[in-house]
């Protein structure tokens, strides 16, 4: 007789929490493994926890109502004969298939819940074609400022402005509470479905909250202390350390505690000329291109700090059950890369030990954040990310425009927001050809323009050394920033690209970003 794990899983579900830790030790015992159980749909208590990772999101919420931050914020121009009655269906049909579009959030007795709701999503529509460009950008930064009452609100708002007989600008903004990057992708996959069919979209197998009942389950079952174990392997903390790792790049001013750290960035594309060596230095050492700007990146870091252990944040898209992957929701998790590089090192060599060192944190990365935050309890500086400084975020992207049908096309606009979730945060998006575009977000009021500038001179060093002698030893790389006017070289500075896919454009504030 084959074993029905449907039928395991949704069992397993409706019991009291007392009662599933006696389920799980007699799964054990017969050899079945409880990640091996589908994540289903039924049972639900009567109040709905948080999934795990949203937890630390609703408490910075709760602390920082106004920090525009945790607004995943994306806009898109759409041009052609548009059915604007169709494309505000269309968005109903995506809110009403996926719950968490339409969940709020509060407090009870102290523990955070979510509320499932039946509200329909308005849409602000506004004609404004007699409004000059400065006016309009206007009404889209107050959209995507707009604070969140996640308690009344819906987590996500829609903005529509006519700009022309046959244009208009798109907007959308969701709570980090309830999105991530992937998401983005989703949401407007389901957008395109929905506006070329009158039939209505699908119901999904599992909405979000029975993963976040699974996740927890899992969690409890064991598989939280084998992965603390690992991580604090990893990070090599004895129970006497401070945990957290001391600034790898000093702040230029000082931050007032309760200060919410304001954005500014510095953008440009690597030359062509290093795209195929460096693609063939991943391939040769039988890794991504990811792995190989990471490294870069670490060893950057190294270099302008002068220290040799380099913590680095790494989004994960966490995306690794089928059940997950048609969801809108916030499954992004952040994994803390501890790099160790020596000078003596050759450039394989790097590459070669931050692959594996990927390998191991892949494979641990079910743990969130929030609660390898919770169990290490690092003893931090209001205002410090816990466990790292800096986030390294890497994307593949598609090309800019997209047919929304056969006669309306729908393209990215740059849009974003006041305030940086991290002191320092790379986003490397690798377009369909190999191409490679960098954005270095950091805190201006924290760090002066001068040192943005040279951390993005140090990684155009590096990058264009990796491209070059793989043999040569990474401590003879030279990073100074006499040469500093070759910046101008590889895209001024500026911030004249904009990132160009959905999920690109919509997860710049929110990758794992814990």
């Amino acid at each position: 007789m084959s074993l029905d794990k449907v039928a395991l899983a949704q069992r397993f579900m409706a019991l009291e929490e007392s009662k599933q830790a006696i389920f799980l030790q007699k799964l054990g015992e017969k050899g079945i493994p409880f990640e091996r159980l589908p994540i289903v749909s039924g049972h639900r208590p009567a109040r709905l926890p948080l999934a795990p990772a949203q937890q630390r999101l609703w408490t910075i919420y709760q602390l920082e109502p106004d920090n525009t931050a945790y607004h995943l914020t994306t806009a898109f121009s759409l041009s052609g004969p548009l059915e604007v009655a169709r494309l505000l269906r269309s968005l109903e049909a995506v809110v009403q298939r996926h719950e968490s579009l339409r969940t709020g959030f509060r407090d009870h007795d102290g523990d955070a819940e979510q509320i499932i709701q039946s509200a329909r999503l308005p849409v602000e529509q506004r004609d404004v074609r007699s409004l000059d460009q400065a006016a309009r950008q206007t009404l889209a930064d107050e959209h995507a400022r707009r604070r969140f009452v996640l308690e009344r609100d819906l987590p996500l708002r829609v903005q529509l402005l006519q700009e022309g007989e046959q244009q208009w600008r798109l907007q959308l903004v969701m709570h980090h509470l309830v999105s991530d990057g992937w998401s983005m992708e989703v949401f407007f996959t389901d957008l395109g479905r929905a506006y070329l069919s009158d039939a209505p979209l699908p119901p999904l197998a599992v909405q979000y909250a029975d993963y976040a009942l699974w996740q927890k389950a899992w969690l409890d079952a064991g598989e939280r202390e084998r992965q603390l174990t690992y991580w604090r392997e990893q990070l090599r903390l004895d129970q006497g350390d401070s945990v957290q790792p001391p600034l790898l790049i000093p702040y230029d001013r000082h931050p007032q505690h309760n200060d919410l750290r304001q954005a500014a960035s510095e953008q440009w594309l690597l030359p062509q000329t290093l795209q195929g060596p460096l693609q063939a230095l991943a391939r040769d050492n039988d890794t991504t291109l990811f792995t190989v700007v990471l490294a870069a990146w670490q060893w950057a870091l190294a270099s302008v700090s002068g220290r040799r252990d380099i913590p680095v944040g790494v989004p994960m898209a966490n995306r690794g059950r089928s059940e997950v992957e048609a969801l809108v929701g916030f499954f992004v998790n952040t994994l803390v890369v501890r790099g160790q590089p020596s000078a003596a090192m050759t450039v394989d060599q790097w590459v070669q030990q931050v692959h594996q060192t990927m390998l191991d944190a892949q494979a641990h990365q079910a743990l969130p954040f929030d609660q390898l935050v919770a169990s290490l309890a690092p003893r931090r500086e209001p205002g410090e990310t816990p466990l790292f400084q800096v986030l390294f975020n890497y994307q593949r992207r598609d090309g800019g425009r997209r047919q929304l049908d056969n006669e309306v096309t729908i393209a990215p606009q740059a849009q974003g927001v006041p305030h940086a979730l991290f002191d320092l945060a790379l986003d490397v998006h690798e377009a369909s050809d190999g191409a490679l575009a960098l954005t270095l977000t950091y805190a201006a009021d924290r760090f002066h323009s001068d040192t943005a500038r040279r951390l993005q001179h140090a990684m155009e060093q590096v990058l264009a050394a990796f491209a070059g002698d793989r043999q040569r030893c990474l401590g003879t790389v030279d990073t100074a920033t006499q040469d500093l006017p070759r910046l101008q070289q590889w895209g001024e500075g500026e911030g004249a690209y904009v990132a160009q896919s959905f999920p690109s454009l919509f997860s710049q504030q929110a990758a794992l970003r814990g």
